[in-house]
């Protein structure tokens, strides 16, 4: 399965509302991409076998900046629990990787889990791992 990663990030709300700043499209929208980068594009089926896409965006002093765009499919939702899917960027060879997100009480606080398989570029995994925790910390800063 190649290099993997996971992240925990603490955020100061309840379980169930934390799952539902993951799970509504209009709330995800403020928080999943890194911190300095824009979701012009996010569309979402969040359902088993449900799919999703979604464009970010990197000012960079161009009228159309720099854009990156994903697409995954939905494996397993438990609601206030789990969310597996699969995340792709629409770039040539790349490779799919696999997004479990578990969320737990941490007493009145939720605790998210987040994991990332199917590397087998190091340097991907860094990457990777620096965006999911600038999108995390941008989650956890809407509860501070």
């Amino acid at each position: 399965m190649g290099n993997s990663f996971q992240i925990r990030q603490l955020v100061q709300a309840p379980r169930a509302v934390v799952y539902e700043a993951w799970s509504n499209l209009e709330t995800a929208r403020k928080w999943s991409c890194p911190e300095g980068v824009e979701l012009p594009v996010f569309e979402a089926d969040l359902r088993v076998g449900g799919h999703y896409n979604l464009t970010m965006r990197v000012p960079n002093g161009t009228p159309d900046g720099m854009s990156m765009s994903a697409e995954g499919t939905y494996r397993e939702i438990i609601p206030n629990e789990k969310i597996v899917y699969t995340w792709i960027w629409q770039t040539p060879e790349t490779e799919e990787n696999l997004v479990v997100v578990e969320f737990k009480d941490q007493g009145a606080n939720t605790e998210i889990t987040l994991s990332v398989s199917g590397f087998s570029d190091p340097d991907e995994v860094d990457s990777n791992r620096g965006g999911w925790t600038s999108s995390l910390s941008k989650l956890a800063k809407r509860f501070a």
